[in-house]
């Protein structure tokens, strides 16, 4: 399973490679509601279909900032996967 870094400012969700820098796609002056890392797992449902979960943890130790888990994991979800 791979990891990502994502950030979450004005309620959109930006997610990039771990390897990159993400300080690099943000100005100095937007406002970081929250960020860390995420991850996805899939899983079968009750009709046997299967769905993708995000898994948001951790910070960013670079921007100061922390996840929100399942706040920012639902938000990802709802923008990428739109469940």
């Amino acid at each position: 399973m791979k990891t990502a870094k994502y950030l979450i400012i004005n309620n959109q969700a930006l997610i990039c490679s771990a390897e990159f820098p993400i300080r690099s796609y943000i100005s100095e002056t937007q406002k970081i509601d929250s960020g860390g890392l995420v991850s996805f797992s899939t899983f079968l449902d009750k009709d046997d279909f299967e769905v993708a979960r995000a898994v948001c943890y951790g910070e960013l130790t670079e921007l100061g900032v922390f996840s929100n888990g399942e706040k920012d994991a639902k938000l990802i979800e709802k923008q990428i996967l739109l469940n």
